[in-house]
């Protein structure tokens, strides 16, 4: 699998910390064109709507993704005790570290894109 190239200041950016946190989780694929083909790294986008409108998402996938794009700006507000009813464990602690990810700068979690970057 080709290794995932973000520039350190969208690493360093709130929304995107969260929000990549949970789009490299192990819910989606890395090669995943009806993700991978809406996000715009030079660009600085994430076209979440577009996303969420390939429709072809498991319930699961669909509430990650609300809440990642809930993380990376304001356009979409989600219900967390809603989303994390639904969500598996593994699904849940990817949740609750992208959301320590935007809120604390210099938080990396024990797994995932972040922690590979800072190893």
């Amino acid at each position: 699998m080709k290794r995932l190239e973000v520039s350190p200041e969208l690493l360093r950016d709130p929304g995107w910390r969260a929000a990549l946190h949970i789009i490299t989780s192990p819910t989606f694929r890395r090669n995943d064109a009806r993700l991978w083909s809406h996000v715009d790294f030079e660009g600085r986008s994430l076209f979440f709507d577009k996303i969420l409108d390939e429709g072809t998402w498991s319930s699961t996938e669909a509430l990650m993704l609300r809440a990642a794009w809930s993380l990376f700006n304001q356009d979409c507000l989600v219900n967390l005790w809603g989303v994390v009813n639904w969500l598996s464990d593994d699904q849940a602690v990817t949740l609750l570290d992208a959301i320590a990810c935007a809120a604390f700068r210099h938080y990396v979690p024990k797994r995932g894109l972040l922690h590979e970057k800072k190893t």
